[in-house]
């Protein structure tokens, strides 16, 4: 498995040399800048320690997915200047979480704000296959939005939408918050393509293999077969000091997942 930070792309030398695999951006760091910021940027990705292989935080609020007044144009134009950027940076996978932006609005119908949010990610879908990037949808806790907020409820709508370019993440920290059981990710085979990770008390960098339910969630990983990348995703006040235990932690769990048989679930 391949561990990354979610951080700024600046900060790829600070994370490589702690060992991260890659970086995941925001698409806000770059999708609005001129071109000639923009190829700064690139320019600097491509020099960086690891590579910048996702990015996240992929619409912003203002550019509604559901309720009145959604526009499909400007959902593809945004697609596809995000994505096209993105893949001129080497990005493979792009989380849209966007819990803001897809929220379905007071007394609107929330059948019709679903079937709105899944146009939406056929929209990206399509972008992300000319420009070769996999979309993921990123289930987020009833806190921070109101649609699709279990890792089953991402996998159920991907199923549906059935598009070979859109599938799903899961996230530990909005899992735990909601109460899920890790061991959904077996009822969906195929759906899984991201994972994010943080201590879901306090939504900080893991420390330890021991201070949650780390283990099992990391077993329920290697009986369904995932391998890919797994991304940091959480709050640090000293990143020099809280990085290099958290890369330890997961890469321990890793090991312990898959030097032996995954735990029964």
């Amino acid at each position: 498995m391949r561990f990354g930070m979610c951080a700024h792309f600046d900060q790829a030398e600070f994370y490589g040399a702690m060992g991260y695999d890659y970086l995941e951006i925001p698409v806000g760091s770059y999708v609005d800048l001129d071109e000639e910021a923009f190829e700064g940027i690139a320019a600097k990705v491509g020099r960086g320690r690891i590579p910048c292989e996702a990015v996240n935080c992929f619409f912003p609020g203002s550019l509604r997915l559901t309720g009145e007044g959604v526009n499909p144009e400007a959902i593809a134009a945004h697609a596809e200047k995000a994505l096209s950027r993105a893949a001129r940076l080497g990005v493979k996978v792009a989380v849209v979480g966007s819990g803001g932006a897809r929220k379905v609005p007071e007394g609107f119908d929330p059948l019709r704000g679903r079937h709105q949010f899944a146009r939406a990610l056929s929209i990206v879908g399509d972008a992300g296959l000319r420009h070769g990037i996999l979309i993921v949808i990123e289930p987020l806790n009833r806190g921070e939005t109101n649609l699709v907020n279990r890792f089953q409820d991402g996998a159920a709508l991907a199923e549906e939408i059935d598009h070979p370019g859109v599938r799903t993440l899961i996230d530990y920290y909005h899992m735990a918050v909601e109460e899920e059981d890790s061991a959904v990710l077996l009822e969906h085979p195929g759906a899984l393509r991201h994972v994010h990770i943080a201590n879901p008390a306090g939504r900080v960098f893991p420390r330890d293999v021991e201070e949650s339910a780390y283990g099992a969630f990391f077993s329920v990983l290697a009986k369904a077969g995932y391998h890919e990348r797994m991304s940091v995703e959480g709050k640090s006040e000293d990143p020099a000091k809280d990085a290099p235990p958290a890369l330890a932690a997961l890469k321990t769990l890793s090991a312990r997942a898959t030097s032996r048989p995954a735990m029964a679930v």
